[in-house]
């Protein structure tokens, strides 16, 4: 039984001058009725692990509003949270495992830790929320039109406000400390996005999502923030310290190019189209060296731009058309070079297309 009723509850309320500040936390409200109550601002939960959890278990909480809510480390396990507005609600450590969250309206809040095993998220409003270190399982039930164009940790000074609120005041580090690092958590974020959708068979959200979290690395290994995301194990006496910097260095700054040249290729494996944008222009470029260098020879003559291209082409696929002749060492260099850049091609849209089918 909940030590309050919905009347109680309105009590409590008026006597507090409105729910802003309204501290019931630590109390039984499992199975309550406050549908439609208007909770702005109210306490139900504290920080210290050491005081006892609110217990919402089972509480119809159908369009509730509960914005700007202090509900840390609440059982809201089996509620009912249809259409609630926990907008920019401090919602760490709170268990929703099999919670109703249907077009509930997330955004802004703090899920840190939350654990959304079973939670129906369907057509929730996710953008702006902090869904790092959230736990999600096979049977949480999402989708990427939550999500939005981008996690939370993208946006420099959205993710600075929501540090400033949320985390500074519990932490002994300042607000610079927890940015320096937020491409590291968006991509931990997606990590566990593509999970989610991948089990849910959302195969064009898992996508999305693994495309995100490859850019999200490729951002966290560039030279001027990898000390802040993957130097902290470092140790040792000045020399030994130096060489490893400078290995450290050698690998994020080679890892990073590597990572720009997989994007700009094929979109990690997520984008075939790249690849056929990358083979026309390597067959309207070529054609363009060929006829700059004059070294390609034809049997019947005069060499026009539709006979530089067919050339080009029959590198490309290494074919090769047996009325050209390459005549110069430059054009042989070339038309290996093109050949070469062709097998890769073609090698990578494969891939692309493999990965992109399998899904």
């Amino acid at each position: 039984m909940s030590e309050y009723t919905r009347e109680e509850i309105l009590k409590l309320i008026e006597e507090n001058g409105g729910p802003e500040g309204l501290d019931v936390s630590g109390r039984d409200l499992s199975g309550a009725n406050l549908e439609n109550m208007d909770l702005r601002g109210v306490v139900l939960g504290h920080y210290s692990p050491g005081l006892p959890r609110t217990n919402l278990q089972g509480a119809r909480l159908v369009g509730v509003n509960l914005q700007g809510a202090k509900a840390l480390r609440v059982d809201f396990r089996g509620a009912t949270l249809y259409l609630a507005n926990l907008r920019e609600a401090d919602l760490r450590w709170s268990d929703f495992t099999d919670t109703n969250l249907y077009a509930a309206d997330l955004r802004g809040a703090n899920l840190y830790r939350a654990k959304l095993y079973s939670a129906d998220l369907w057509k929730a409003n996710l953008e702006g929320a902090d869904l790092y270190m959230a736990l999600f399982d096979d049977r949480s039930h999402l989708s990427r039109q939550s999500i939005g164009e981008s996690v939370l940790q993208e946006h420099s000074k959205q993710y600075c406000v929501f540090v400033e609120r949320f985390i500074v005041p519990d932490s002994r580090h300042e607000t610079k400390t927890h940015m320096a690092d937020r491409y590291l958590k968006a991509k931990e974020v997606y990590l566990r996005l593509k999970n989610v959708f991948l089990a849910n068979a959302r195969y064009d959200d898992a996508s999305w999502a693994h495309f995100k979290e490859q850019e999200m690395d490729k951002l966290a290994s560039a030279p001027w923030r990898a000390r802040a995301n993957y130097g902290e194990a470092f140790s040792g006496d000045v020399i030994a310290t130096f060489w490893q910097w400078l290995r450290f260095y050698l690998k994020h700054t080679a890892k990073w190019l590597l990572s720009w040249a997989a994007d700009l290729s094929c979109g990690y494996g997520e984008r075939p189209l790249r690849v056929v944008i990358w083979s026309v222009v390597i067959l309207l470029v070529f054609p363009v060296l060929y006829r700059w260098s004059g070294g390609v020879v034809s049997k019947s003559g005069t060499m026009t731009w539709l006979d530089y291209f067919n050339y080009s082409l029959g590198a490309f696929t290494t074919i090769g058309f047996s009325q050209f002749e390459a005549a110069t060492p430059v054009v042989q260099t070339l038309s290996s070079l093109e050949a070469l850049l062709g097998i890769s091609v073609l090698a990578l849209l494969m891939f692309a297309l493999g990965n992109r089918m399998s899904r």
